[in-house]
C-alpha cells in the first residue's frame, strides 16, 4: 500500500490513487446506503482498513480485496461493528498493533468500545470521567495500552491491563471465589484436642503412632564400599566352630616363658658355696647343739 493512497468521498465512495502518477486506479463504494465516511484507519501491518460511517457502523475491509476489486463495484466488508442498543455515533476509531482488535470512541461520552476483529464480539467497554467528551483515541503500536484525549479539559487517559495476582502459583490447592461463601465448621475440625472423639478413634490414633517408623540416628552402618557382596548384613564374628559358625581368627593363647622363671627361683633357693667354706666351725657347733 506504500505506492497508493486513498480518497474518501462523503457519499461512501472510495478511490485509490497511484502515488507516482497521481492517477486513480480503483473506484468503488462501500456496502449499504450512501452514507458519509467520517474517518478511516489502517492496521500497522497494512492488511486491513477500517472505516467509520455516518450510519453508526464501523466496517472492516481487507486491503487486498480493495486493490483487486473491479471498477465501480461494491466492496463487501469482512466484519461490521456497531452498538445496537444505544445506537452510538462514533467519534474516532483505531486498531491494535497486531490488528486483532478494533477500538471505537463514542461521540456523546468518554467511553471506548473494543471488539475482536475475527469474531466481531464486543470484548470490553471502558468508561472515562463523567461529563467529558472524547476528542481522539490511539492504540500503542506494541503494547496493550490505549490513550484517549478528552475534548473539554484536554486531559489524557491511559488505559492498560489490570494487574491480577495468580494465587494458584503459591498454593496449588487455592480456589478463587467469585462471591462470599458461608463455611460451616465441622465438629472438632480446628480443635487441638477433640473432646468428643470416640474411644475407637483414640485407639486408631495410638496404633498409627505406634506404627510410625522411628528414625535411628545412633546406629552406625558400615559403608557399602567396605563390604563384600558375599557377606550378609549381620555377620557373627564368634569362633564357635562346633555350631558351624565361621572362623574369623585362630584362637592362640600366649604361652609364658617358664624356663627363665624356674632358673631364677632355683638360684635363689640354692645355698651359697662361699659361705659354707668360710665358716665351717659355726656349722659344726650348730649341729652339736641341736643334738
Amino acid at each position: 500500500m506504500y505506492a497508493h493512497f486513498l480518497q474518501i468521498y462523503f457519499k461512501g465512495q472510495i478511490i485509490v490513487y497511484d502515488s507516482t502518477t497521481l492517477k486513480p486506479i480503483i473506484h468503488c463504494r462501500q456496502q449499504g446506503n450512501q452514507q458519509q465516511i467520517k474517518s478511516f484507519s489502517f492496521s500497522r501491518r497494512n492488511d486491513y482498513i477500517i472505516t467509520n460511517s455516518q450510519d453508526r457502523v464501523i466496517r472492516c475491509y481487507r486491503l487486498q480485496d480493495l486493490l483487486n476489486i473491479k471498477q465501480g463495484s461494491t466492496l463487501q466488508p469482512i466484519q461490521r461493528f456497531q452498538d445496537i442498543v444505544n445506537k452510538t455515533l462514533w467519534k474516532c476509531i483505531c486498531t491494535s498493533g497486531d490488528g486483532d482488535y478494533i477500538c471505537g470512541g463514542s461521540s456523546k461520552s468518554h467511553s471506548l468500545n473494543i471488539w475482536e476483529r475475527s469474531t466481531g464480539a464486543l470484548v470490553k467497554i471502558l468508561h472515562g470521567h463523567k461529563g467529558e467528551l472524547l476528542s481522539d483515541v490511539q492504540w500503542h503500536p506494541n503494547k496493550p495500552v490505549i490513550i484517549s484525549v478528552s475534548a473539554g479539559t484536554g486531559s489524557v487517559t491511559v488505559w492498560t491491563q489490570a494487574h491480577v495476582e495468580n494465587w494458584s502459583a503459591f498454593a496449588p490447592d487455592f480456589t478463587e471465589l467469585e462471591e462470599n461463601l458461608k463455611y460451616v465448621e465441622k465438629e472438632g475440625e480446628f480443635d487441638t484436642f477433640d473432646e468428643d472423639a470416640s474411644d475407637n478413634g483414640m485407639e486408631n490414633e495410638k496404633k498409627e503412632e505406634e506404627e510410625m517408623e522411628i528414625l535411628d540416628v545412633t546406629t552406625i552402618e558400615a559403608p557399602d564400599y567396605l563390604q563384600s557382596s558375599d557377606e550378609e548384613e549381620l555377620e557373627d564374628f564368634s569362633t564357635d566352630l562346633e555350631n558351624g559358625k565361621s572362623l574369623w581368627f585362630v584362637p592362640v593363647v600366649p604361652e609364658i616363658d617358664l624356663v627363665e622363671e624356674e632358673t631364677i627361683i632355683k638360684s635363689e633357693s640354692r645355698p651359697n658355696s662361699a659361705t659354707k667354706t668360710r665358716n665351717p666351725g659355726k656349722s659344726q657347733a650348730k649341729s652339736k647343739r641341736s643334738k
